[in-house]
């Protein structure tokens, strides 16, 4: 436990001290003030000059805000990890009595417990809280998953800090997912299937069918394929 502590306390000190890591954490708030209180006045113009309303769109815009908490900690959590592995940290821990899979347990745990606290949070946020909590609670419990998914996948990727932020960069096409479901027809959904945002925007649109479950298996199939890949790298 102490050890868990001391690695919080370090993880605590680098983000005050990083301000890309601090955007990581208060990004997805301030999209949420910006849906809460720009998105109606924005709305009410444009459906004023061009006769369109973004307002009948909410629930895109929710999947969007939802989406984009685990995205920004899973990058957050990929720059730490790499960063780590940079330095070697990776090696030390692993002859330490936390040892490498408790530090994996560790690194990937925490994420998902903050992603899901702050999607909830933002959703309130956001105004965008009419949802009940059986259309919002699977999604975001799925979604939560995509923080460590992401974390790893860009450890497993990325060679170095530099190329991981590359890779940060490409993950924004996860958030193409949402506007996959929400405007493609049937025949061209398999296209959104491929990304693991899509299910969960699924999840959140049309709470209690197939993409719940269905979601819960890709992502536990991609995560499980991503810890294997990293506990197997060499440090």
């Amino acid at each position: 436990m102490s050890r868990v502590l001391a690695l919080s306390l370090r993880d605590l000190k680098d983000i005050g001290r990083d301000p890309m890591l601090m955007i990581a954490i208060v990004g997805p708030l301030l999209l949420a003030m910006v849906i809460r209180f720009v998105l109606p006045f924005a709305s009410q113009w444009l459906e004023v000059r061009f006769g369109v309303g973004l307002m009948e769109y909410g629930a895109l815009f929710a999947c969007l805000l939802l989406a984009m908490v685990p995205l920004m900690l899973g990058m957050l959590i990929g720059l730490v990890l790499l960063d780590e592995r940079d330095e070697d940290l990776l090696s030390y821990f692993a002859v330490t009595p936390l040892m490498k899979k408790g530090y994996l347990v560790y690194r990937l745990a925490s994420p998902v417990v903050l992603s899901f606290v702050l999607s909830l949070v933002a959703l309130a946020a956001a105004g965008l809280a009419e949802y009940s909590a059986a259309q919002a609670i699977p999604a975001v419990l799925m979604l939560a998953l995509e923080a460590p998914m992401f974390a790893l996948f860009m450890t497993v990727v990325a060679g170095n800090k530099v190329e991981g932020m590359a890779v940060a960069k490409a993950g924004g096409i996860l958030l193409l997912a949402p506007f996959a479901n929400y405007f493609l027809q049937d025949q061209w959904q398999w296209v959104g299937m491929l990304l693991p945002t899509y299910w969960a925007a699924e999840a959140f649109l049309e709470p209690g069918g197939r993409a719940v479950l269905v979601g819960f298996v890709f992502h536990g199939v991609v995560l499980w394929g991503l810890m294997r890949r990293f506990m197997g790298q060499r440090n």
